[in-house]
This record gives structure tokens, sequence and C-alpha cells, in this order.
């Protein structure tokens, strides 16, 4: 007869850390997506409200991944949606930017770290 127990234990279920990506780009969010596998449970916003609204229904979110520019303009226009989050979010920020003047103009305003976009999930690993 065998010490070991014949069934596995009971183990509660393991949860990802969720991690929200604000980028109206779909090809980022979508890479992102793909490379935070496993990693992190990835919640993906392309506007100002769509971020908002997955705040509010996910308090549990532990980093936000937030870009300078949604509406398409190449001017920076995060700034107040970055000031709303940060009045009620206490967890990393994280600029994305493919603008590094963008990304200093973020990390002045709330942002706890900043980096081009292809470095974000690299930054997300270490932040969770």
């Amino acid at each position: 007869m065998s010490d070991f127990p014949t069934q596995p234990p009971n183990r509660l279920p393991i949860t990802l850390p969720k991690v929200l990506c604000i980028e109206d780009n779909m090809v980022w969010q979508q890479r992102w997506a793909e490379q935070l596998k496993g990693i992190a449970c990835v919640l993906q916003a392309v506007s100002e409200q769509e971020a908002l609204s997955l705040l509010r229904e996910f308090p549990d979110i532990e980093v936000i991944v937030l870009d300078g520019n949604l509406d398409g303009s190449g001017e920076l226009d995060t700034l107040d949606l970055l000031r709303t989050i940060r009045n009620r979010f206490t967890g990393v920020l994280i600029a994305a930017s493919s603008d590094a003047k963008y990304r200093r103009k973020l990390l002045k305003h709330g942002c706890a770290i900043a980096g081009p976009k292809q470095a974000i999930p690299d930054m997300i690993a270490l932040n969770i």
C-alpha cells in the first residue's frame, strides 16, 4: 500500500493577475495578450469609456498600461484619463507610447514607469 494519497488534494483555482491595456491599436493589443498568455489576464480597452467601465467592473486590476493617444489624432490626449485613473487606482501605471515625449509627460502626470510598446509585456511581467 502506498503512503501517497490516491486522489489529488483539493486546490484553490489559480487566478491570474489582471492587467488593463488601454490602447487603440488592436495589433498591439493582440500582441500583448498573446505574449502575456498564462502570465496575466489581459483586459482590453480602446477608449476612455471602455477603460473606466472595466476599472469599475474589475476593482482588482493590478497593472494598467496607458497609451498616449487614443483618438487617432497623433496628439497626446490621455492626460485627463490618467488623472481620473490615478485618483482611484493604486496599482502600477505604465505609460506606453511610441513617442518618448508622450512617455515623459505621462510619467510626470502619474505613471510609475514608461516604455516603448514592444517592451510592455516584459514591463508588465516584472510588475505583477
